[in-house]
């Protein structure tokens, strides 16, 4: 919402990456920014409006499905395919997230363009041009409907009679590939190659994708033990498996009825459209990621009602329990998100300190099924919120690992400096109370790390036998310490690791070399520099207060766990990431 409060960010979408993030994740989908602008014009920063959208465009989505459906299989295998399909809870994030539009948006676009396709093929009539239009419209909301020439091809077969099939595909998906083909060329002008990045575990992605068959087909699979416990029924695990049964009479239907060859359609379909998200395949420990399936789901709908309304009617019973569950984790995260951003906003206005952190902000619920504070943190405090001048950053680490380095502040003792608000006690201030003795830190060399100095950084570690201590620095005037906690906060949270004293034996001024931070660990495996590349991409302002602590005490150990900082900066020492940095690190 923030984003979109200028009409030049709205159009900057169409010709270059949403949202105007570089190098992070480069998505092309100028519809759903243009969505969230009108959004905006038509309620501010109202959130029954984002909701609405999305609301109706699934509920038309339904309906295009039970449209093809019908057309295909019969009336009442359609309207029933439609209903189950409009129910899943599977769709939660998609419909009730407001970001989850990426799916519930293009999928209508992809459902207007199936049906205006399946029209022409079947009646003749002159819709193929509409449909091309749909599928342009599809393109640039999500890299999903990349999927659309293989549901035309199967659309276009299944449509003719049997010796025919072939020819009719051919000449129902010709047009599309050539959309196709210009939007990729178009997407490489303004984008160049993008999307997630990570890589594919072949066997935890094929199991994953066999786990999440079946909790799509076994929707009790997928939640409601604990609704069910909070009434004081306890079911055991086997009971959830029942909820396929559904999905095996709706087999058995298809089979009697001789339809193996749409079932294998429909299996085909499945597997096409759950491509797109192939590296989220082995992702089953997060129940959000069930959203990827929102199109895929679609192909399961329709066996699902295969059976008519003697299948559909318990596959939807069968969707009582997760669905609920999910909508009370939904409205009790709503409610407390909205509690938590109202305080921010009404201790925001009391406060005149220009940095703000705020403890105890979460990322999602603690069942992990609903987001809450995840990124753009700092937007709370921005329009159309509110335009209030200070930074928030939430005080928490950007690395889940959990053996990642954590800092001792938070509702019960503040951050060295600005000041730190306790979520869980309505952002009230924490009071200062043991606090470290102070250090005072500068730079050696320029604290803006551009690409020029970036690169150079790498030059000079090269000639010097790879040594870090080349280049910049932080200079730390104190107590000497073998070991500081450097911290480097940012809107999504802060990066924290522990880098050696660079300086020579008995010198005066500590030496903390950046490249040093750079790949310090952060977490096992996870150097600083990765978190900052989200942070100069993604917060509003690309400088970073940083936080250097000394732990002097004789019996400290030098591990983490034993840190306990007896001196800090007082005032924050600030750093400048270039915008570009996580296209830099990539290289």
């Amino acid at each position: 919402m923030h984003h979109v409060q200028s009409w030049r960010n709205v159009l900057h979408d169409f010709i270059g990456a949403q949202y105007g993030i570089p190098a992070l994740v480069q998505f092309y989908r100028p519809l759903i920014t243009s969505s969230f602008a009108c959004d905006g014009l038509a309620g501010n920063a109202a959130p029954l409006v984002a909701h609405l959208s999305n609301v109706i465009a699934h509920a038309l989505s339904a309906l295009c499905l039970a449209a093809i459906t019908a057309r295909l299989l019969g009336g009442t295998v359609g309207w029933a395919s439609g209903l189950v399909w409009g129910l899943a809870p599977c769709h939660a994030s998609s419909v009730w997230w407001a970001v989850g539009r990426v799916d519930c948006h293009t999928t209508l676009w992809i459902m207007l363009s199936a049906l205006c396709l399946l029209q022409w093929s079947q009646d003749g009539r002159r819709r193929r041009g509409a449909s091309l239009v749909c599928f342009a419209l599809a393109l640039a909301s999500k890299e999903l409907s990349v999927v659309v020439p293989g549901i035309a091809v199967v659309l276009c077969a299944a449509a003719a009679p049997r010796g025919r099939r072939l020819v009719a595909a051919l000449r129902g998906v010709w047009p599309f590939l050539l959309v196709l083909a210009g939007y990729a060329a178009l997407r490489w002008w303004a984008v160049g190659a993008g999307g997630y990045e990570g890589t594919i575990d072949p066997g935890a992605a094929l199991s994953g994708l066999g786990w999440r068959t079946c909790q799509l087909l076994a929707p009790m699979l997928q939640g409601g033990s604990r609704l069910a416990a909070a009434h004081g029924v306890a079911l055991p695990g086997w009971v959830a498996w029942l909820s396929i049964l559904p999905a095996a009479a709706a087999l058995v239907a298809m089979w009697k009825r001789g339809r193996v060859g749409a079932t294998v359609a429909l299996a085909v379909l499945f597997l096409g459209c759950s491509i797109p998200v192939i590296q989220l395949w082995g992702d089953v420990s997060n129940p959000k990621t069930l959203r990827n399936f929102y199109l895929p789901m679609a192909p399961l709908a329709v066996l699902l009602a295969a059976g008519g309304w003697r299948t559909a009617i318990p596959a939807l019973l069968c969707f009582a329990l997760p669905w609920l569950e999910l909508r009370s984790d939904y409205r009790a995260t709503w409610t407390s998100c909205a509690r938590i951003h109202a305080d921010l906003l009404a201790a925001a206005r009391s406060s005149a300190a220009p940095l703000c952190f705020a403890a105890g902000l979460p990322r999602e619920n603690e069942f992990a099924t609903a987001l809450a504070f995840d990124q753009g943190v700092d937007r709370l405090l921005a329009t159309p919120f509110t335009d209030h001048p200070a930074r928030l950053f939430a005080l928490r680490p950007m690395s889940q690992h959990a053996a990642a380095v954590r800092l001792p502040y938070g509702a019960a003792r503040p951050v060295p400096f600005g000041v730190t608000w306790a979520c869980s006690e309505g952002a009230k201030p924490v009071p200062s109370n043991d606090a470290p003795q102070p250090l005072r830190c500068s730079y050696r060399g320029p604290p803006r790390l551009t690409l020029e100095v970036l690169d150079g950084m790498v030059r000079r570690f090269k000639e010097r036998d790879n040594d870090p201590a080349a280049g910049p620095a932080i200079l730390v005037e104190g107590p000497r310490a073998a070991v500081y906690r450097v911290t480097v906060f940012s809107a999504g949270g802060y990066t924290s690791a522990m880098v050696a004293d660079a300086a020579p034996s008995g010198a005066a001024v500590g030496v903390i070399p950046l490249g040093a931070l750079l790949v310090a660990p952060a977490a096992p495996g996870l150097p600083v520099a990765l978190p900052l590349r989200v942070a100069s991409a993604l917060d509003l302002d690309n400088r970073f207060p940083v936080l250097v602590e000394a732990d002097t005490r004789p019996q400290f150990s030098g591990q983490p766990s034993d840190f306990h900082p007896t001196h800090a900066n007082t005032l924050p020492l600030w750093i400048e990431l270039d915008r570009r940095f996580a296209a830099w690190w990539k290289l």
